[in-house]
């Protein structure tokens, strides 16, 4: 396990966020996913995509959509990650690398 970039605890996870973004190569996609279930068992999902160029993130593509009540949150956010995904297929941005921020491990580790 790789140790803590904030270990003393000083930074939020949006500076940490931030510095790290400053790290990647230009021309890289970052998508954002994420699954949410209503208290009615309704559930959906969201996704963005963004560019990073020349150390700036500039929003690419949105969508969401409802998945109705017979599916779980795991299943939400693998919609969402390959919606963002097939996006990818019609785009004209250049692009060198994509990377995926998404906050369930289960899916992940399907991946």
């Amino acid at each position: 396990m790789l140790p803590s970039p904030n270990s003393d605890k000083t930074a939020t996870p949006q500076q940490l966020h931030e510095e790290w973004l400053h790290t990647l190569p230009n021309h890289t996609i970052v998508f954002y996913t994420d699954g949410s279930k209503l208290e009615n068992v309704s559930v959906g999902c969201g996704w963005m995509t963004f560019h990073w160029s020349d150390q700036q993130l500039y929003q690419h593509r949105e969508g969401s959509c409802h998945l109705g009540n017979q599916v779980e949150m795991y299943d939400t956010e693998l919609h969402a990650i390959q919606e963002a995904v097939t996006s990818l297929l019609t785009t004209t941005t250049p692009w060198a690398t994509a990377i995926i921020c998404m906050d369930n491990r289960v899916a992940l580790q399907t991946l």
